[in-house]
């Protein structure tokens, strides 16, 4: 059983770990079903029920509702906005920005190890999730 100081440290860690992933410009995502509020991170971003919120944080349920209203232009399943950010890249990611990936994306703390060793368990957890992004070929790169 983890003592309280040790679940404080956890959670202070986690809710690090998620600022730093959350999206700087458009730090709020809306879900288009019920107008909750969430931080805009990769893997709350990728679900197509939640878009980029840019309203007023403070705003009660009807005016949230009449901002996903207003961004979904009356066609239902339509998105107001597509994601552009970028994958994680796995090979580039310090030691730092991997264990704090694997806590915010999969809710798995990893120790201290090699990078190397952290870049496997990055990708083994993606690969379990099913969140593998693998490179396209660019036009001209086909050696044959």
């Amino acid at each position: 059983m983890m003592s309280n100081a040790t679940a404080e440290a956890l959670e202070t860690r986690h809710a690090n770990a998620r600022r730093r992933r959350q999206d700087k410009q458009d730090p709020l995502l809306i879900c288009i079903e019920d107008g909750a509020l969430f931080p805009n991170v990769p893997n709350i971003r990728k679900k197509a029920t939640f878009i980029v919120y840019r309203g007023d944080p403070k705003a009660n349920l009807d005016e949230r509702m009449a901002y996903v209203k207003s961004m979904k232009g009356g066609h239902i399943g339509r998105r107001g906005v597509i994601n552009t950010q970028e994958a994680f890249d796995i090979g580039k990611a310090t030691k730092e920005e991997l264990v704090d990936f694997a806590l915010t994306e999969y809710d798995t703390e990893l120790k201290d190890a090699p990078l190397m060793v952290l870049r496997k368990q990055v990708q083994g957890l993606a690969e379990k999730f099913d969140a593998m992004v693998q490179h396209s070929k660019v036009a001209g790169d086909d050696i044959s």
